[in-house]
């Protein structure tokens, strides 16, 4: 049975150099950029106005999973660090990021565009991965 099992010494870094298909991989920086979203049901922030006004570029977004909602079992809530709810990743964007979460992976956003329309704000959020 230990001979099905036999380990190569060799690291993936090493055959990759060794066949040329990468120059030098570079060592994670602690945050991994996973993606970009625009947030879903941003109509329902209370005070809308009050809220874009005091958004920043670059603002720190926390996200929590919502477990008990049944009509999206992915369903990733969206909030500033002061706590206020601006909405959701999006259902087609939330399914691996939520795995991660649930994984206990630390998953954070940063405001990277908004523009208030009306009622609706459309705001845009990079999402990345801190490893420890």
């Amino acid at each position: 049975m230990a001979d099905l099992t036999k380990k190569d010494d060799e690291s993936l870094k090493n055959i990759l150099i060794r066949n040329n298909r990468i120059e030098n991989i570079p060592k994670s920086q602690g945050d991994i950029y996973l993606c970009e979203c625009t947030l879903a049901h941003t109509t329902k922030i209370e005070k809308i106005e009050e809220v874009e006004a005091s958004l920043k570029m670059g603002d720190k977004m926390i996200f929590y999973r919502e477990l008990e909602d049944s009509s999206d079992h992915f369903a990733i809530r969206v909030e500033t660090v002061n706590k206020i709810k601006l909405g959701y990743i999006p259902r087609q964007n939330n399914i691996v990021i939520a795995r991660l979460m649930d994984a206990g992976k630390m998953i954070y956003g940063e405001l990277s565009a908004k523009k208030l329309r009306g009622r609706w704000m459309r705001m845009n959020v990079k999402i990345f991965l801190h490893e420890i």
